[in-house]
């Protein structure tokens, strides 16, 4: 069952859930950021807003994205806290697996993709459209691109930025949201850069790692004949054809 936010409000309320004190876990994740951000603002960033947007918070299993305006205190960092390889942190805190990284050193601003202004420019460095939100832990406030939940209601996945340092790590992601998530509507953009980024992979490569992540090859074989011959689409693609068995595809 598909249970979606339906307005911003409801998607406001699920991440101000969330951000409570309401069961120990969430208490210990509340405790990690009181503590380590006392003096910076912390937002809550991608997957996590995807994640609870799309479904309620009891099917919740994502890791956490955080991201920090301001210096963070070395001295409060976790001691089992190591440096991911994009020049962040990662630590497990309790059941949660949390990476966090000073805002301005996301990746596409680093390296020149994107100028960053203020917390809102991150939303266009995310992979997806529905990944381009942060949530304002402190001020407890939402930030999201115009059409943000529009898209989560309606389960409509588009590439919302291509350039990334893994482009093969990527795509993985996408096709492991479009079936995780039970994606129902799909950009012709999406199939575009399976296109594009499927020629990277070697010889089962990729059916490999969908496999590791609990995709099943009959849905990467839908995938592709459909990329193969609806590319050049125009309006969104129901992927209810990407999870129809493999003997029933009509083309």
């Amino acid at each position: 069952m598909k249970l979606s936010i339906n307005t911003e409000k409801n998607l406001k309320s699920r991440l101000e859930y969330f951000c409570s004190r309401s069961t120990s876990s969430q208490a210990l994740l509340m405790d990690f950021v009181e503590k380590t951000f006392s003096d910076c603002n912390p937002y809550i960033f991608g997957g996590v807003i995807r994640d609870i947007g799309l479904n309620t918070l009891r099917k919740f299993s994502s890791d956490i994205d955080i991201v920090y305006e301001g210096e963070l205190s070395l001295d409060k960092i976790p001691v089992n806290t190591s440096r991911n390889k994009f020049g962040g942190y990662r630590t497990i805190y309790g059941k949660w697996i949390i990476d966090f990284w000073k805002i301005e050193d996301t990746w596409a601003f680093k390296n020149g993709f994107y100028r960053y202004e203020s917390p809102e420019s991150i939303l266009k460095t995310t992979i997806t459209n529905l990944e381009s939100a942060i949530f304002d832990i402190k001020r407890k406030k939402l930030i999201c691109s115009e059409r943000y939940i529009k898209d989560i209601k309606d389960r409509y996945i588009e590439i919302n930025n291509k350039v990334s340092p893994n482009r093969k790590n990527t795509l993985v992601k996408i096709i492991v949201t479009i079936y995780k998530k039970e994606i129902a509507l799909c950009n012709p953009n999406v199939l575009k850069f399976f296109n594009e980024v499927i020629a990277d992979f070697e010889a089962e490569e990729l059916e490999s790692a969908l496999k590791n992540k609990g995709v099943p090859r009959w849905f990467l074989l839908n995938l592709k004949r459909f990329s193969q011959n609806y590319e050049q689409k125009l309006l969104p693609i129901k992927t209810e054809y990407f999870f129809k068995n493999q003997s029933k595809i009509i083309f």
